[in-house]
């Protein structure tokens, strides 16, 4: 389509021109008058060029960009309503865009039990100018009206095609599934968004309820993942689902602005691996729990553990977010599965921490900044940490649990905290490699601890080599290897 507007009566004639005529301020003047990017070159009144910029003294008319919709029916509703406030906020990112739509759709299906679906596009039409379409002769204004209609079809059709986008199922215990979706485009294509609720069959009472208790558990998570200075967990809404009523629950958010602080993010509930993705431009965070060896009541390791996690950043050098990111990962989801066990702490065999098997992991591109903003330091890291638990049974058993950790960071820094700048040759390098494993036994009867012991293996390296023109001036390690037996009662 093309655009006719009041900006395309100063199109350049000669656009190679425009960067001279702004420095020829005493060049002989042509015949013929130019106009190019605004600027009207006017013959000469004396021996000198004169210059004038027509935005000074032409007025300007600033119009609105207005709305097309798929439903124009529904477009003045609430959602309708929320999806054009949303998208007029001046700074761009998803927790604005996304701002209170996923809960109003929960509560839309909670309420009425009927899905709902709606598209905002910009409409290709605020670009015309009025005062050029109607000069325009009839054939040319069918021509234009025929090419504006395909150009709003293809912006409501292809909206969806490189958005940013949302997705939220729930699989309920009746059988049926909730499938919710949210998508917005920034201006890869059309810029706009999308919304849709649906559900695969009538839902109860009961089911109603429990889909519009999540309403403001989905808009925390939203506005958490979306925020634009770091991608931030705020599950627990989401994570007190009724389960009585709903048996999972995935929410998966993939960003289309690349290189964001959210890349893409994934929460699977239900079953025996509920777990945690989170991708973005501070690394990569994986968690994944064994649900059936949760057991009821607050887990008593978890300050242990996540000062692990704490010292395992802070070793490696990992993003402070990223670290941030594991840790409140795995604080919302050892909760959530312990509050939802139902064997008490100790049935069976006796289980230490109270934490549930997990297995952990980050990784990702490293960096440090010095005062002027610039990269003192840069690098990557790599963790790994898992817990696994084989339990006796009734009578006479021992329970063995296994935790290892392995650390593995390469990192390059600037001498004095300057500027980076590793092909100067003048930097150190560090590398860290660290592994351990802590084994814990415990024999019990009955399910009461009688005697319990711990082995830890540990085996810890840390090597510094500095460079100056990328000679080796200095090397040095410092290795530790370590094995010790604690007696725990």
């Amino acid at each position: 389509m093309t655009v006719i507007s009041a900006a395309s009566r100063w199109l350049p004639v000669h656009s190679a021109a425009a960067p001279s005529l702004l420095r020829a301020a005493t060049a002989e003047a042509p015949a013929s008058s130019y106009s190019a990017a605004r600027f009207t070159r006017t013959p000469p009144a004396a021996a000198a060029d004169t210059y004038a910029d027509p935005r000074i003294t032409t007025k300007t008319t600033t119009r609105a960009i207005s709305s097309l919709w798929a439903a124009p029916a529904r477009s003045g509703d609430a959602i309708s309503t929320l999806m054009a406030n949303n998208h007029s906020t001046r700074v761009y990112n998803l927790a604005e865009q996304w701002r209170g739509l996923g809960g109003a759709l929960l509560r839309h299906l909670g309420e009425t039990g009927e899905g709902y679906s709606q598209t905002r596009v910009n409409d290709p039409a605020s670009f015309d100018d009025p005062d050029v379409i109607a000069a325009l002769p009839p054939e040319r204004l069918a021509q234009h009206m025929v090419e504006l209609a395909a150009a709003q079809a293809a912006a409501l059709n292809g909206v969806a095609d490189t958005a940013s986008t949302a997705d939220l199922q729930l699989r309920l215990a009746s059988g049926l599934t909730v499938q919710l979706r949210l998508t917005d485009s920034a201006g890869f294509g059309p810029i706009g968004m999308q919304v849709s609720i649906s559900a695969s069959g009538t839902l109860s009472g009961e089911e109603r309820a429990a889909v519009r208790a999540l309403a403001d558990g989905l808009d925390r998570a939203l506005a958490g993942l979306g925020q634009p200075d770091a991608a931030r967990l705020d599950l627990g809404g989401l994570l007190g689902y009724d389960r009585q009523v709903i048996t999972g629950l995935d929410l998966t958010v993939d960003n289309a602005q690349r290189g964001s602080f959210l890349g893409r993010f994934e929460l699977h509930m239900g079953g025996e691996k509920p777990s945690i993705l989170l991708k973005g431009v501070d690394g990569e965070m994986r968690l994944s729990l064994d649900a059936s060896t949760a057991t009821a009541g607050a887990p008593t390791a978890l300050r242990g553990l996540l000062a692990r996690i704490d010292a395992a950043g802070q070793r490696g050098q990992a993003n402070v977010a990223l670290v941030e990111q594991m840790k409140s990962a795995m604080v919302q989801l050892q909760t959530a599965v312990a509050a939802s066990a139902t064997a008490p702490a100790g049935a069976g065999s006796a289980k230490p921490g109270g934490l549930a098997d997990y297995e952990a992991s980050f990784s990702g591109d490293t960096w440090r900044l010095n005062g002027a903003g610039t990269m003192r330091q840069g690098g990557t890291v790599a963790y790994l940490l898992s817990q696994r638990t084989e339990a006796g049974g009734a009578g006479a058993a021992s329970t063995r649990q296994r935790v290892s950790e392995q650390l593995s960071a390469d990192f390059k820094a600037a001498p004095g905290g300057r500027m980076l700048n590793v092909d100067n040759g003048n930097y150190t390098a560090t590398q860290v490699r660290d592994r351990s494993t802590m084994t814990t036994l415990i024999e019990s009867v009955a399910g009461s601890a009688v005697r319990a012991s711990r082995k830890t293996d540990e085996a810890q390296l840390k090597t510094v080599t500095a460079f100056e023109g990328d000679r080796v001036v200095s090397r040095q390690s410092w290795p530790e290897q370590r094995a010790w037996v604690e007696r725990l009662g």
